[in-house]
């Protein structure tokens, strides 16, 4: 696999080991912590982690654990994200409905909903 395939990352340590495919993750910290903790880096990816599809600003800071994998994260967050080690985060955006006459149509009524799958990656979902 690529390692960074279509991909942009600011202010996050990548394990080399990681793979970022079609993502924008960006990362900062207030002037004031950065200062007070001498912090460069904000984020950190850790090692075999995956994230794909994901277009995030995180204002104080993001930390994937290793072993995860991230797809479809989207938005700005003013508090810190962590996604603990052997965790599957997928948020998949709901753009189909159905009107009365059972024909498919998108509407701006479903467009902004999402749903949210939280997981460790060895759960059993087939169960």
């Amino acid at each position: 696999l690529v390692r960074r395939s279509c991909s942009f990352v600011s202010n996050i340590d990548v394990h080399p080991s990681a793979v970022i495919m079609n993502s924008v993750l960006v990362c900062m910290n207030s002037e004031e912590e950065s200062t007070k903790h001498n912090i460069i880096r904000s984020g950190n990816i850790g090692k075999y982690s995956i994230l794909e599809h994901t277009n995030l600003v995180a204002q104080n800071g993001l930390d994937i654990g290793s072993d995860c994998l991230v797809s479809g994260l989207r938005g700005y967050s003013k508090d810190k994200i962590t996604v603990p080690d052997g965790m599957c985060l997928q948020v998949v955006p709901l753009k189909c409905g159905w009107n009365k006459d059972n024909e498919n149509i998108i509407s701006d009524d479903v467009a902004n909903d999402y749903v949210y799958m939280y997981l460790g990656v060895s759960d059993p979902i087939k169960k």
